[in-house]
């Protein structure tokens, strides 16, 4: 399985669910480049008639992904349906511990400069928060460092049991 957290137009997404016919899905908080990633996916579907690939192989969403990992301010409680959706539990362990999550964090945009009004924790950490959640096996592939945001002395070596 595969995701894309920034999923952007979709491509790394589409070619990892069509050419590689594993469960592929991205996540992206714009919504233009969202609805272009769509756009994208309907023509390929559209245009190659009988020959289209599967697509139910592919899901694409338009979402914040650290919802996944903060509580709402209002009801003190993280989007189980989205941390679902990006950890694959919805699907059976055998997704879950072949897991795949691709975070282009290159020129620091999940870093320092992101996210700071959220108590200034970046969304790099919100990263590192979300692989302690992977099941074992499961890997993330991000082109910036997250590991300084793993801490023994924080939270995110424990599971939720």
């Amino acid at each position: 399985a595969f995701i894309d957290i920034g999923h952007g137009m979709g491509i790394q997404v589409l070619q990892a669910g069509w050419s590689l016919g594993v469960p592929a899905r991205g996540v992206e908080i714009m919504k233009d480049r969202h609805l272009i990633a769509q756009a994208i996916e309907r023509e390929v579907l559209d245009n190659l008639g009988p020959d289209y690939p599967d697509a139910t192989l592919v899901q694409l969403k338009h979402a914040d992904f650290s919802r996944a990992i903060l509580p709402d301010k209002k009801t003190n409680e993280r989007d189980e349906e989205l941390r679902k959706f990006l950890l694959f539990q919805d699907k059976s362990q055998e997704f879950q511990t072949g897991l795949v999550i691709f975070i282009n964090n290159a020129e620091e945009v999940f870093a320092a400069r992101s996210n700071q009004k959220n108590g200034g924790a970046s969304l790099d950490s919100y990263l590192a928060n979300l692989f302690a959640h992977m099941e074992i096996g499961g890997r993330m592939v991000t082109l910036m460092d997250v590991s300084p945001h793993l801490t023994q002395s924080s939270e995110w070596f424990r599971r939720d049991v």
